[in-house]
């Protein structure tokens, strides 16, 4: 499923972030930012990739937000 977009809109406030400079942080367009946001596209994996870099967050914190920091290495 990737970064939600609800989830972008949560990281962007929670660091009082606009829209706009969210979309200088990332190398994208404010429209690319907003339709994220509003549920008309998605970011590609790289986009992705790059707000969980600009948001210092991880995968596991995005997708299983009530999950034990720590985590269990592969068998």
């Amino acid at each position: 499923m990737g970064v939600q977009k609800r989830t972008i809109r949560e990281l962007r406030e929670a660091l009082g972030w606009s829209q706009m400079k969210l979309a200088v942080a990332l190398g994208v367009a404010l429209g690319a930012v907003q339709g994220w946001e509003n549920n008309r596209n998605e970011p590609r994996l790289v986009q992705q990739r790059r707000i969980l870099e600009v948001f210092g967050v991880t995968w596991e914190e995005v997708e299983w937000p009530d999950r034990e920091k720590k985590l269990v290495p592969a068998a």
